[in-house]
């Protein structure tokens, strides 16, 4: 997971991405944006959509990082995350009793469980984790000027 970018780093790639183009319209034309769409995100006014990571050839990514040693700790996929809390619902002896423990719905937790749903913030908090957005470039996507 060493090309996973944060916030800051999908700008720096988005500029460096304009940079490479006549101009930032020239840019904007080549994704099928608006300019002003491609500006409001490289300012920070607007968070990249789904959309618009899509057309500049980026993914979105969950990841998950233990609570506490957040730093040191490696960041975990979402199918790592998802063994964890099984690991942790399995210790505390059912999935009813963790989650009267924690206060949470159990029929959320049997979707999560069952691949239904994602994981609310609930869940994460109380599996002890946090949850990250990171990106990653698409290796297919090549930008010309």
């Amino acid at each position: 997971m060493n090309d996973l970018l944060d916030l800051i780093g999908l700008y720096a790639n988005l500029g460096t991405d304009i940079a490479a183009f006549p101009s930032q319209i020239a840019y904007s034309e080549s994704i099928g944006k608006a300019n002003a769409t491609v500006s409001s995100v490289i300012n920070g006014r607007l968070m990249p959509s789904a959309k618009f990571l899509d057309a500049a050839g980026y993914d979105r990514v969950e990841c998950y990082r233990p609570l506490g040693i957040e730093e040191k700790a490696p960041l975990l996929n979402s199918l790592q995350f998802f063994t964890e809390v099984g690991t942790v619902i399995r210790k505390s002896g059912s999935m009813r009793a963790w989650c009267r423990k924690h206060g949470l719905p159990p029929t959320s937790v049997a979707q999560f469980l069952d691949n239904e749903r994602s994981a609310t913030d609930a869940i994460v908090r109380a599996a002890g984790f946090r949850r990250l957005i990171r990106y990653r470039r698409r290796a297919e996507r090549t930008i010309a000027a």
